[in-house]
């Protein structure tokens, strides 16, 4: 598809049949990620410490290796209210996680039908292995559909990658 035509089908006819078809929530997360960009900063700062809190809740009860991270920290989610709050969460490395294992970095309520193992590449001298989760694509996709809006491009323009074919 070329031009305009692209510009005007894409998102307002293939995208959204897309998801229909295959029950995906894409177009409604980037429907939020638009609105979301003129929130006021305390509106943000609110909304990202509720979903970190949210977030910890969850790793700190079903996913083995926070579960024991958090409680040697003595973090709570209750702790968490603002940005400054987030010093308390303690760092983990690739490291700690790659030695821990799948087992106990994985969410014990992450159905097997939701889940694949994703390798990196290895750029760093190990490659590092951890289950995504099917449900996040949406929200990723809205992203990267996203980005291209703000850059001014979308999905049906003509791309050119440049990269080093030898990885220098």
């Amino acid at each position: 598809m070329r031009g305009s035509v692209g510009r005007w089908l894409v998102p307002r006819v293939v995208l959204p049949l897309v998801g229909r078809v295959v029950r995906r929530r894409m177009m409604g997360r980037l429907a939020d990620l638009r609105e979301r960009q003129w929130w006021s900063a305390d509106r943000l700062e609110a909304d990202a410490v509720a979903r970190l809190r949210r977030l910890i809740e969850h790793a700190g009860t079903h996913v083995p290796y926070y579960r024991r991270l958090f409680g040697d920290a003595g973090v709570r989610p209750e702790d968490i209210r603002s940005y400054s709050d987030l010093s308390r969460i303690p760092v983990t490395t690739k490291v700690s996680l790659r030695d821990a294992g799948l087992e106990q970095t994985t969410a014990d309520n992450l159905p097997a039908s939701r889940r694949w193992p994703i390798s990196t590449s290895g750029s760093t001298g190990v490659p590092f292995t951890f289950h995504a989760d099917l449900a996040a694509e949406d929200t990723r996709a809205a992203m990267f559909m996203f980005a291209l809006e703000w850059a001014g491009v979308g999905v049906w323009d003509a791309e050119v990658k440049m990269g080093n074919p030898f990885g220098d």
